[in-house]
């Protein structure tokens, strides 16, 4: 637990700060993971202030850190 809070210290929204972290079957970290914008995505200005318009474009932590393993890779 103490990792996925750690990894939500590098989230850019500043008001709803998640992270993530996965293991494997021996406890060992495989990832972590927070939740930002889409790569590529450059907020307008006023972005942030508008808690309800910017939530369409964030990414959850949970699917940030499913999308680092190839499909059969990590078991959930």
């Amino acid at each position: 637990m103490a990792l996925a809070q750690v990894a939500s210290l590098r989230s850019e929204d500043p008001y709803r700060k998640v992270g993530a972290a996965a293991l494997d079957a021996d406890n060992r970290v495989i990832g972590t993971a927070y939740n930002g914008l889409a790569p590529g995505f450059d907020p307008p200005p006023g972005f942030w202030n508008d808690r309800d318009g910017r939530q369409k474009f964030m990414l959850h932590a949970e699917i940030n850190l499913c999308s680092l393993f190839r499909r059969g890779e990590a078991r959930i």
